[in-house]
């Protein structure tokens, strides 16, 4: 996979940078927003997230007796542009999202020509094929396939 602009496409040969490989079995997923919209909350110029602190109210008991006092919290901004009537995917459940490996042992299509112990870059086609140099092709673990070490 290589980027243009904020986007990645498959790679081929003629790209100068490789950004990683698709995963199938990632161990960590960054900046995926699974769980909220990535600008549901007001951010500074780097991104980090605002906060503002709010009173809690004193919770009271049907006898007025206090049962927790008032209290102040910190609390994440909501962002204007935020709109919770929309219904959000995750990245996850979207058919133009993939995991990337950027590091470690990964599996990736070969087109048959790659030797364990040796090396493999990107074809024309966007799959691995056997090359001088590039990345250390550990195992062959079917016809198509190979695992790699991407650093």
């Amino acid at each position: 996979m290589t980027l243009e602009e904020e986007k990645i496409r498959i790679a081929n040969n003629s790209d100068s940078f490789i950004l990683g490989v698709t995963s199938a079995t990632p161990c960590f997923v960054g900046n995926s927003g699974e769980l909220i919209w990535k600008n549901k909350f007001k951010k500074d110029e780097w991104g980090r997230t605002q906060y503002e602190n709010v009173t809690v109210p004193a919770v009271t008991d049907k006898a007025g007796a206090v049962i927790a006092d008032e209290h102040t919290i910190k609390q994440a901004i909501i962002s204007p542009e935020y709109d919770e009537t929309k219904n959000y995917v995750p990245r996850s459940d979207r058919p133009e999202w993939v995991t990337v490996g950027l590091m470690g042992q990964v599996l990736v299509r070969d087109d048959g020509t790659c030797q364990v112990n040796s090396y493999c870059s990107v074809s024309s086609l966007g799959i691995a094929t056997a090359s001088s140099t590039g990345y250390r092709v550990m195992k062959r673990t079917a016809t198509n396939q190979i695992l790699i070490f991407l650093k």
